[in-house]
């Protein structure tokens, strides 16, 4: 199943209960009501008795005001019947007065018993007109937040915080003959590319390799591609080279053991597979052995052929890369990731 479809599901589930609280609470709202004002129950029950007495003749003579099936809601004003069966407006609006009279005389607002919603543009259905409501694709958004772990940096490292001033213009690099400011000019139009082309259909699974020394925006632009894919509804999860080796290794031994763990372990295994967008930042930095270059190998090739996008940023060159690992995933990374070096002064120093 979709990473994406999860969390749709689970943003679903959400409404689904926020509705039914909103009709638990409006039914007690009315209880209290009708306990203290019996006359105003008296009121809704007539209204109710006139219109099911409209309706009647409506279906016997074969017609409605409305010309389309009629039905009662029950959570609102009383019953919402202005296609229930003829009751016209004004009759409608008398009843209404007489609520809110009742009610204020008691003691009550005189909109106690009129619906109470989070998102008042949808009423907390989620949808407005067949359309995703702004309200559920927020709720979307902070779901995949949460579980990409980069809410709090997400929120200072971003395309609208980026800045090129860190990156000298006045020193070439001898490899690329390219200054700092012009690389990463041009790793910034990869990194768009990378976002416009994500979702392109019958498209080549795009990859990053993102290298370079300490402090020179690894992290920093992975993070603002990682927010950009979030916005967009994508399940993003990041995760620091040894906290992926620990989800392999609590996945490998402790899976199958009578822990209350387990559940956890096999859905952040689950995660790592199936997520849109796996970030895995400072490759390099985690012990290296049999047991985690073949499972490194393992993820990767997976997801290359589940047509699922990672990222990963290490300090490591690719000759480094091709001694550290096996040869397996150094001609993975090679073949099917694009490739941006990252050069200049330690940002972290330049801003201290």
């Amino acid at each position: 199943m979709s990473h994406r479809n999860d969390h749709y599901n689970a943003v679903r589930r959400m409404y689904d209960l926020r509705q039914l609280n909103n009709q638990r609470e409006y039914d007690l709202r009315k209880q209290e009501v009708y306990r203290c004002v019996p006359e105003l129950e008296a009121l809704d029950r007539q209204l109710v008795s006139n219109s099911i007495a409209k309706i009647k003749n409506s279906l016997l003579s074969g017609k409605t005001n409305s010309g389309k099936p009629v039905s009662i809601q029950t959570q609102g004003n009383a019953t919402d019947a202005e296609d229930a069966g003829g009751l016209n407006t004004s009759a409608l609006s008398e009843h209404e007065q007489k609520r809110r009279k009742l009610l204020t005389e008691a003691g009550f607002p005189e909109d106690y018993l009129e619906p109470k919603y989070l998102c008042p543009h949808c009423k907390d259905t989620g949808y407005i007109d067949d359309k995703m409501c702004k309200c559920f694709k927020a709720a979307a958004i902070n779901l995949l937040y949460a579980d990409s772990g980069l809410r709090c940096a997400l929120d200072s490292e971003n395309f609208d915080t980026f800045s090129y001033e860190y990156y000298a213009d006045d020193i070439t690099d001898p490899l690329t003959g390219l200054t700092p400011y012009q690389n990463i000019q041009n790793a910034v139009k990869t990194a768009w590319e990378f976002i416009r082309n994500f979702d392109v259909p019958d498209s080549p699974c795009r990859n990053l390799l993102i290298c370079g020394n300490t402090g020179v925006g690894k992290t920093f632009l992975t993070n603002c591609i990682a927010r950009e894919l979030i916005h967009s509804n994508h399940g993003v999860v990041y995760l620091s080279a040894n906290e992926l080796l620990s989800v392999l290794e609590d996945y490998k031994f402790k899976r199958n053991t009578a822990s209350a763990d387990t559940e956890a372990i096999n859905e952040r295994y689950a995660a790592i597979h199936d997520c849109d967008l796996l970030i895995i930042d400072d490759l390099g930095t985690e012990m290296t052995n049999n047991f985690s270059v073949t499972q490194l190998f393992n993820l990767l090739n997976s997801r290359q052929l589940q047509r699922r996008s990672t990222i990963i940023s290490t300090n490591l060159s690719m000759q480094h890369i091709k001694e550290t690992y096996s040869e397996r995933i150094f001609s993975r990374i090679a073949s099917s990731y694009d490739y941006i070096r990252l050069f200049g002064e330690d940002i972290r120093l330049k801003k201290l």
